[in-house]
């Protein structure tokens, strides 16, 4: 199971806008988080930029 959660902002240094993409892989049964990827697509480009995944020990928690 993923999560995704994504955010546009602006970056003043390259003056551009961003996408920015965050997906989460669960462990279904435990619900812990098993893996974090991050994924950048500045506008007026065709490709995505991959942030190396790493690992996160953290446990998903549902905000109401």
């Amino acid at each position: 199971m993923a999560y995704m959660t994504y955010g546009f902002g602006y970056d003043y240094v390259t003056n551009n806008y961003k996408v920015v993409v965050v997906l989460q892989y669960f462990v279904s049964r435990f619900e812990m988080v098993e893996k974090t990827e991050v994924q950048i697509h500045t506008l007026g480009t065709n490709f995505w930029k991959s942030i190396q995944e790493f690992p996160f020990g953290g446990v998903h928690v549902e905000q109401e």
